[in-house]
């Protein structure tokens, strides 16, 4: 089945991006797929999860998986500070957050000023659905969150899985300490 047209893309077309940095690197994300920008706060983090899952926070009653953008992206890591952020991102109903540096700005860039990622570091930013912008003397790359989130979706499901089967190993364990303290087993 064709997917009907988002919007009708001609060069007098803007779309609107919320912008933030990773080391010196500026990105942008759809403002409409942006649900809440928040203080960086430190997550729970999952037993067994995977390295770019920082952990979970609970934001106004709702528990949301943390994704470590810098490490996701192959970026060195750095230290948090008072301008970091967690953005969270949604799509298809699901909602993720995203560690980032600082949220810069919004900013409203015309389609004509949008192309896709150059031949070169097409195949390395494919996966994340990546459009580079000019705007003036900046270059910036937007990521598509669907794409993004979706590459990742197996990883975070596992990690915040509630049924995650126990191993042999963990099992000996936990039995070993039971039957080693007093009054157990």
């Amino acid at each position: 089945m064709a997917q009907p047209p988002i919007l009708a893309q001609d060069e007098n077309t803007i779309r609107q991006y919320v912008l933030f940095q990773l080391h010196d690197t500026e990105f942008g994300v759809p403002i409409e797929q942006v649900w809440r920008i928040v203080p960086y706060i430190q997550a729970t983090r999952v037993p067994h999860a995977p390295p770019e899952v920082e952990g979970l926070i609970n934001l106004h009653g709702e528990i949301i998986p943390v994704i470590n953008l810098k490490y996701r992206l192959g970026l060195p890591p750095s230290s948090y500070s008072e301008d970091t952020r967690i953005l969270v991102v949604e799509t298809d109903e699901q909602r993720v957050g995203l560690t980032v540096d600082r949220v810069t700005t919004i900013l409203r860039v015309p389609i004509s000023q949008v192309a896709p990622a150059p031949p070169l570091l097409d195949e390395h930013l494919h996966h994340l659905g990546s459009q580079i912008a000019t705007v003036e003397d900046r270059i910036i790359v937007l990521l598509n969150v669907h794409d993004l989130i979706t590459t990742t979706a197996e990883t975070i499901a596992t990690a915040v899985s509630p049924t995650r089967s126990t191993s042999t190993e963990d099992r000996t364990l936990s039995d070993e300490s039971t039957s080693a303290r007093p009054g157990c087993g």
